[in-house]
């Protein structure tokens, strides 16, 4: 494993300490922690993890949201030197469904809830950039509750589509996991998704290249005349 100094200009790239002096940030960690290595497939954080915030400081993770029927429903892709545990951090101690889990080998840093509270007390900054932050996932879970609310898998893939699009600049999107997740990703079997995806492109609304997705028009007809309707 990399020495922990190694990790501090990765940790000034995390929104959380926008603006923020390294001398600043270190003073505010202090050796809170080390970081941590996990395997592929182990989890990160779960239900029943003790509350606190940490940083993604190498590989990448999937979040997970816990179904009333004991599903998973995949909501992000994390990837250094991602946050993770915000939501959760100042919520009543009973389990939070959300589960994080490494896509690949990764290393995490974890700060307790206690360090997190004397920290924002601590630094206005710290505290304006945890609000935005919060701000910013409220409005992003929104936006997948939404497209996660079309009556059908086409609808659902297109406004995925479209969101992947527009955080990676626009264009075609390189899908960032598998089929199998993607169609976690939409709440829908792979069955399901590879019909929503040859129906797509047989109307020349999608493009398909392995894992790259290009979106040819705005919107499908049969999207039109419903949100005229």
């Amino acid at each position: 494993m990399r020495q922990y100094t190694s990790y501090w200009a990765l940790l000034l790239g995390n929104p959380l300490f926008e603006g923020m002096e390294e001398a600043t940030v270190r003073a505010l960690v202090g050796n809170e922690n080390g970081p941590r290595a996990f395997g592929r497939e182990e989890t990160l954080f779960g239900p029943e993890s003790e509350r606190g915030l940490a940083f993604l400081l190498s590989g990448s993770a999937l979040v997970y949201k816990e179904q009333a029927d004991g599903k998973r429903l995949l909501m992000s892709r994390l990837a250094a030197p991602d946050a993770f545990g915000m939501a959760s951090l100042f919520c009543p101690d009973e389990p939070f469904p959300t589960h994080v889990v490494a896509e690949t080998a990764c290393e995490a840093l974890f700060l307790s809830r206690a360090w997190a509270e004397e920290a924002i007390v601590r630094d206005a900054r710290l505290s304006r950039n945890y609000i935005v932050l919060l701000s910013e996932r409220i409005h992003f879970l929104n936006r997948r509750i939404e497209a996660l609310g079309g009556d059908d898998v086409q609808g659902r893939l297109l406004r995925l589509i479209a969101e992947l699009s527009r955080a990676q600049g626009g264009g075609p999107v390189t899908l960032p996991y598998s089929m199998s997740r993607l169609a976690d990703a939409l709440g829908a079997g792979r069955a399901s998704l590879y019909r929503a995806l040859d129906a797509l492109c047989a109307q020349g609304v999608l493009r398909r290249e392995g894992k790259t997705i290009a979106l040819l028009e705005e919107q499908p007809k049969h999207e039109e005349r419903r949100n005229l309707s």
